[in-house]
């Protein structure tokens, strides 16, 4: 989801295993460099991105070591050669003059199922104000399911996981569509299929913006939406 302004998105499937990261990644990129690239980058240069990792629970649902996520994450967008991709493990130290140099952070950290954001006040106000400043963000899968009790971060996010309506259907490989295609971050970008768990009944926010849908077949427990 996007909204109208600064570039937010939320990608809430492609983060259970290395493979599904990799068929995800068009997306990341496309959203990084059409989205922001005019914004914050001389023609040329690569857009300085701030990967936050250093915890994310379904690495262990995966049977992935710490980190093998994030370091992923990283390798993507440093193997385009778009982006200055730097990685931070505890996002409890962010700060106004941290987040200076960055177009957008990029989220792949996750205690879910905990309720509460630990990354201390300071952190989420810095993170906040990064966002409305015109600094992009970028929430990977379960980043999305995080801090229900963090309104501003379900804000911030646009379509979230709500626990008890929200699920998912069982691995299986889709179709995903973009439209409209005269958004920047959809421009250029065609459908394409990954093999994922597709996640259905989220909540949109009110300001949100779907750029990319997909029918939940009801065949492999999906909704028939």
């Amino acid at each position: 989801a996007g909204t109208d302004g600064p570039i937010r998105m939320c990608f809430a499937t492609g983060g259970g295993s290395m493979g599904r990261l990799r068929a995800l990644a068009p997306c990341i990129v496309v959203a990084l460099s059409l989205g922001l690239g005019p914004l914050h980058a001389a023609p040329g240069a690569p857009l300085r991105v701030l990967l936050l990792g250093g915890l994310n629970t379904h690495e262990a649902q995966a049977a992935q070591g710490p980190g093998q996520s994030t370091l992923l994450v990283k390798r993507i967008l440093d193997d385009t050669g778009r982006f200055a991709v730097d990685v931070i493990d505890d996002p409890s130290t962010l700060r106004p003059e941290a987040l200076a140099p960055y177009a957008a952070v990029v989220d792949n950290w996750s205690n879910y199922p905990a309720p509460d954001c630990p990354w201390g006040e300071e952190a989420q106000r810095a993170l906040l104000a990064f966002a409305r400043a015109g600094g992009g963000f970028v929430a990977i899968h379960a980043s999305t399911a995080c801090f229900p009790t963090w309104t501003q971060y379900r804000d911030l996010i646009g379509i979230y996981w709500e626990e008890g309506k929200a699920n998912h259907a069982r691995i299986h490989t889709f179709e995903v569509k973009p439209s409209p295609l005269d958004h920047p971050v959809t421009r250029g970008l065609s459908a394409f299929t990954i093999t994922d768990e597709l996640y259905q009944r989220l909540t949109l926010g009110p300001r949100a913006r779907v750029l990319c849908t997909a029918y939940s077949a009801p065949e492999a427990g999906g909704t028939g939406r």
